[in-house]
């Protein structure tokens, strides 16, 4: 458990660092917010977002094609190697693109690796 972890750790760091690469050799970046909020309204947004956005992104981008997946393949005890290959690969483009419209094209490379990383976890 400990060393899925630091893997883990490792590959969102490594994904970070991908993506502030991509963002500069791009020219891309995140969108930054227009408007000023309220700090009630960021206190609200926190609150929401810590629960909200990773429980959605998990269902749908890992939950509802995992699940898929072990329904298709519910009698074989070993997933073949292009199914792996498609829940690693699909999803995560799908989650990549996901994040486009809020945080803007600087995202995409940095997202999907995040994509993969939680996708080979799932997998484990």
């Amino acid at each position: 458990m400990g060393q899925a972890f630091l893997f883990i750790l490792v590959g969102l760091l490594l994904a970070k660092a991908a993506g502030a690469a991509f963002q500069t050799i791009s020219g891309w970046s995140t969108t930054q917010p227009i408007g000023a909020q309220s700090l009630a309204g960021k206190a609200n947004l926190l609150v929401f977002a810590t629960w909200h956005n990773p429980l959605w992104e998990e269902l749908v981008f890992r939950g509802i094609p995992f699940l898929l997946l072990t329904l298709i393949y519910r009698r074989s005890t070993d997933l073949p190697t292009g199914a792996m290959w498609m829940y690693l690969l699909i999803p995560s483009m799908i989650f990549a693109y996901y994040h486009v419209p809020v945080h803007g094209l600087g995202t995409l490379f940095e997202s999907f690796l995040i994509g993969i990383l939680w996708a080979w976890a799932a997998l484990r």
